[in-house]
Protein backbone atom coordinates (compact mmCIF):
# COMPACT_ATOMS: atom_id res chain seq x y z
CA UNK A 1 0.00 0.00 0.00
CA UNK A 2 1.49 3.34 -1.01
CA UNK A 3 0.18 5.38 1.90
CA UNK A 4 2.37 7.12 4.42
CA UNK A 5 1.15 7.70 7.94
CA UNK A 6 3.35 10.30 9.54
CA UNK A 7 4.82 9.05 12.78
CA UNK A 8 5.78 11.23 15.70
CA UNK A 9 4.71 14.82 15.98
CA UNK A 10 2.67 16.51 13.25
CA UNK A 11 4.74 18.29 10.67
CA UNK A 12 7.57 15.76 10.78
CA UNK A 13 7.67 12.97 8.24
CA UNK A 14 8.35 9.35 9.06
CA UNK A 15 11.95 10.01 8.05
CA UNK A 16 12.40 12.99 10.39
CA UNK A 17 12.23 15.63 7.64
CA UNK A 18 9.64 18.42 7.50
CA UNK A 19 6.47 17.17 5.83
CA UNK A 20 4.45 19.01 3.21
CA UNK A 21 2.01 19.82 6.01
CA UNK A 22 4.67 21.55 8.11
CA UNK A 23 5.62 23.67 5.13
CA UNK A 24 2.04 24.39 4.10
CA UNK A 25 -0.11 25.76 6.89
CA UNK A 26 -0.01 27.37 10.30
CA UNK A 27 -0.87 24.97 13.12
CA UNK A 28 -0.30 27.06 16.21
CA UNK A 29 -3.97 27.52 17.04
CA UNK A 30 -7.44 28.56 16.00
CA UNK A 31 -9.56 27.32 13.15
CA UNK A 32 -9.76 28.43 9.56
CA UNK A 33 -10.05 26.67 6.24
CA UNK A 34 -8.06 28.45 3.60
CA UNK A 35 -4.86 28.68 1.63
CA UNK A 36 -1.44 28.08 3.11
CA UNK A 37 -1.27 31.56 4.62
CA UNK A 38 -4.78 31.49 6.08
CA UNK A 39 -5.42 27.91 7.26
CA UNK A 40 -5.28 27.37 11.03
CA UNK A 41 -5.21 24.14 13.05
CA UNK A 42 -5.55 23.60 16.79
CA UNK A 43 -3.40 20.74 18.02
CA UNK A 44 -3.16 18.48 14.98
CA UNK A 45 -2.95 14.91 16.21
CA UNK A 46 -1.90 13.11 13.05
CA UNK A 47 -1.07 13.54 9.40
CA UNK A 48 -1.19 11.08 6.53
CA UNK A 49 -0.73 11.31 2.79
CA UNK A 50 -2.56 9.25 0.19
CA UNK A 51 -0.86 7.91 -2.90
CA UNK A 52 -2.38 10.71 -5.00
CA UNK A 53 -0.82 13.31 -2.70
CA UNK A 54 -3.97 14.25 -0.76
CA UNK A 55 -3.04 15.29 2.78
CA UNK A 56 -5.29 14.53 5.75
CA UNK A 57 -4.88 16.07 9.21
CA UNK A 58 -6.70 15.19 12.42
CA UNK A 59 -7.37 18.59 14.00
CA UNK A 60 -7.79 17.36 17.58
CA UNK A 61 -8.96 20.41 19.52
CA UNK A 62 -11.23 21.51 16.67
CA UNK A 63 -12.76 17.99 16.55
CA UNK A 64 -12.38 17.82 12.75
CA UNK A 65 -10.57 16.05 9.95
CA UNK A 66 -9.02 18.45 7.45
CA UNK A 67 -8.03 17.74 3.86
CA UNK A 68 -6.00 19.25 1.06
CA UNK A 69 -6.13 17.65 -2.37
CA UNK A 70 -3.20 17.98 -4.76
CA UNK A 71 -3.45 21.21 -6.71
CA UNK A 72 -6.23 22.53 -4.46
CA UNK A 73 -6.01 26.17 -3.48
CA UNK A 74 -7.12 25.60 0.12
CA UNK A 75 -7.42 23.32 3.12
CA UNK A 76 -11.02 22.23 3.73
CA UNK A 77 -12.89 20.50 6.54
CA UNK A 78 -13.71 16.93 5.53
CA UNK A 79 -15.85 16.11 8.58
CA UNK A 80 -16.74 17.35 12.02
CA UNK A 81 -17.74 20.82 13.17
CA UNK A 82 -15.13 23.09 14.78
CA UNK A 83 -15.52 23.30 18.54
CA UNK A 84 -18.33 20.72 18.74
CA UNK A 85 -17.05 17.44 20.14
CA UNK A 86 -19.09 14.29 20.37
CA UNK A 87 -19.60 10.90 18.79
CA UNK A 88 -22.10 10.79 15.93
CA UNK A 89 -22.23 9.21 12.52
CA UNK A 90 -22.95 11.59 9.70
CA UNK A 91 -21.77 13.34 6.58
CA UNK A 92 -19.42 16.32 6.75
CA UNK A 93 -20.42 18.84 9.44
CA UNK A 94 -23.21 16.54 10.71
CA UNK A 95 -20.63 14.06 12.04
CA UNK A 96 -19.13 14.51 15.49
CA UNK A 97 -15.64 13.49 16.58
CA UNK A 98 -14.04 13.78 20.00
CA UNK A 99 -10.38 14.80 19.92
CA UNK A 100 -9.38 12.85 16.80
CA UNK A 101 -5.77 11.76 17.13
CA UNK A 102 -3.74 9.37 14.96
CA UNK A 103 -5.00 8.64 11.47
CA UNK A 104 -4.14 6.20 8.70
CA UNK A 105 -5.61 5.18 5.37
CA UNK A 106 -6.85 1.68 4.64
CA UNK A 107 -6.49 -0.11 1.30
CA UNK A 108 -9.86 1.25 0.13
CA UNK A 109 -8.91 4.88 0.73
CA UNK A 110 -10.95 5.28 3.93
CA UNK A 111 -9.43 7.05 6.91
CA UNK A 112 -9.15 5.14 10.16
CA UNK A 113 -9.30 7.74 12.95
CA UNK A 114 -8.47 7.07 16.59
CA UNK A 115 -10.75 9.18 18.76
CA UNK A 116 -8.87 10.42 21.80
CA UNK A 117 -12.06 11.43 23.59
CA UNK A 118 -14.21 8.49 22.49
CA UNK A 119 -11.50 5.82 22.87
CA UNK A 120 -12.77 4.18 19.70
CA UNK A 121 -12.17 4.17 15.98
CA UNK A 122 -14.04 6.08 13.33
CA UNK A 123 -14.01 5.16 9.65
CA UNK A 124 -14.22 8.16 7.31
CA UNK A 125 -14.82 7.86 3.57
CA UNK A 126 -12.99 10.14 1.12
CA UNK A 127 -16.18 12.24 0.84
CA UNK A 128 -16.51 12.74 4.61
CA UNK A 129 -19.07 10.12 5.68
CA UNK A 130 -18.20 9.11 9.26
CA UNK A 131 -19.05 5.86 10.99
CA UNK A 132 -18.28 5.24 14.66
CA UNK A 133 -16.92 1.81 15.48
CA UNK A 134 -17.21 0.45 18.98
CA UNK A 135 -13.82 -1.01 19.94
CA UNK A 136 -15.32 -4.51 20.05
CA UNK A 137 -16.78 -4.14 16.54
CA UNK A 138 -13.56 -3.45 14.66
CA UNK A 139 -11.33 -5.92 12.88
CA UNK A 140 -7.86 -4.60 12.06
CA UNK A 141 -4.78 -6.09 10.45
CA UNK A 142 -1.71 -4.04 11.30
CA UNK A 143 1.08 -6.26 10.02
CA UNK A 144 1.42 -4.61 6.61
CA UNK A 145 -0.13 -1.17 6.77
CA UNK A 146 -3.67 -0.74 8.01
CA UNK A 147 -6.67 -2.79 6.98
CA UNK A 148 -9.79 -2.26 9.09
CA UNK A 149 -13.45 -2.98 8.76
CA UNK A 150 -16.23 -1.66 10.94
CA UNK A 151 -18.76 -4.34 11.68
CA UNK A 152 -22.44 -3.49 12.06
CA UNK A 153 -23.74 -4.43 15.55
CA UNK A 154 -25.79 -7.40 14.38
CA UNK A 155 -25.46 -7.88 10.65
CA UNK A 156 -21.66 -7.86 10.62
CA UNK A 157 -21.67 -5.82 7.43
CA UNK A 158 -18.33 -4.35 6.49
CA UNK A 159 -18.14 -0.57 6.15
Amino acid sequence: MNVRAVAGRPGVSDRGKPSKFAEAAEWTGGFADGDDAGARFRCPGGVCEAQDGTLYVSDAYNHCIRKRAPGAAAWTTLCGRPGEKGVADGQGEAARLSYPQRIALDASGNLVVAGGGSHALHLVTPVGAVRYCHPHGVACELTRGVACSCLAPHAHEAF
